[in-house]
């Protein structure tokens, strides 16, 4: 339940764009499937390269606005790469929040471990 409360809008985001995929036009849910499978390239890119998680980490607003901007490029600058960019820079941003979060949440898990430890001895 705590997953829940704390990525309401990532659900919401996720199901939006379930339900415009749904029940739109041709242009719109081919927008958004080619948004997803770009979306899906930077994840492979990012896990792979490590310098780019670095980045990603370090500048997380600079690598939305630069993963919505080569969509959008790369795409034609059309109506349907603008609803690409649009899904690939809000799946970028919710990615790199979920990302973020984890590694504050191990980072306070450790801190913690260590000071109960240094009070046991």
């Amino acid at each position: 339940m705590e997953l829940v409360k704390r990525y309401y809008l990532h659900i919401v985001f996720a199901l939006f764009l379930a339900a415009l995929f749904l029940w739109s036009t041709f242009m719109i849910s081919t927008g958004i499937l080619l948004g997803c499978f770009t979306l899906g390239g930077f994840i492979v890119l990012y896990k792979r390269l490590g310098i780019l998680k670095r980045l990603a980490l370090k500048f997380p607003a600079l690598f939305d606005i630069g993963a919505a901007l080569l969509t959008y490029l790369l795409f034609g600058q059309t109506i349907i790469g603008l609803i690409a960019a649009a899904v690939v820079g809000l799946g970028t941003s919710l990615l790199i929040d979920l990302q973020i979060s984890s590694e504050m949440r191990e980072k306070q898990e450790r801190n913690q471990k260590l000071a109960e430890a240094l009070q046991g001895a």
